[in-house]
C-alpha cells in the first residue's frame, strides 16, 4: 500500500521502480558512477523507509535532471520530475541525507553538490566527506 506522498508500487513490502525510473539510471551509468547507482537504488530499497514515522519526499530522478534551456529552476522541473511514473517515495530522513549522497556522486555537478551542502549544513565543508563520516552526521 502506497504512502501518502509516495508513487512508487510497493509490493509485499517491497519497493517495486517503475522501468522508466530503471531506463533512466542505467542510461546514465557509467563505470564511475554505476557502484553510486547500486548504492541509491539500495537506501531508496531499504524496508525501514516503509515504516518509519519521520520521512521525507523524495524524488528518485532529481527535478535538476530535468533542466534545460525551457526550465531551469525547481519551480520549473518538478512538474517534469511529477510525471515520470513512480519518481516519488518516502525515505526515512536518515536515507534521504545518504540517497542525496550517492545523487551528488552519480552526477557530480553543481545541483547535486548544493543540494547536499543544504542537507548538512551551509557551513559544514562536504567537499571531503566520507561515505562513513556522512552515516554519522545522518544519525
Amino acid at each position: 500500500m502506497p504512502r501518502r506522498n509516495s508513487t512508487v508500487e510497493i509490493k509485499d513490502g517491497k519497493v517495486v521502480f517503475s522501468e522508466e525510473v530503471l531506463n533512466y539510471f542505467e542510461s546514465i551509468r557509467t563505470e564511475e558512477n554505476g557502484v553510486w547507482i547500486d548504492k541509491y537504488f539500495e537506501y531508496l530499497s531499504d524496508e525501514s523507509n516503509l515504516t518509519t514515522e519521520k520521512y521525507n519526499g523524495h524524488h528518485i530522478i532529481p527535478c535538476f535532471a530535468f533542466k534545460d534551456e525551457t526550465h531551469r529552476t525547481r519551480k520549473e522541473t518538478e512538474p517534469l520530475a511529477n510525471k515520470v511514473e513512480g519518481n516519488t517515495i518516502e525515505l526515512s530522513i536518515h536515507n534521504h541525507l545518504l540517497a542525496h549522497y550517492c545523487l551528488w556522486k552519480i552526477f557530480d555537478n553543481r545541483d547535486s553538490k548544493n543540494t547536499m551542502q543544504r542537507m548538512c549544513g551551509e557551513g559544514k565543508y562536504i567537499d571531503g566527506l566520507t561515505e562513513q563520516e556522512l552515516k554519522e552526521i545522518a544519525i
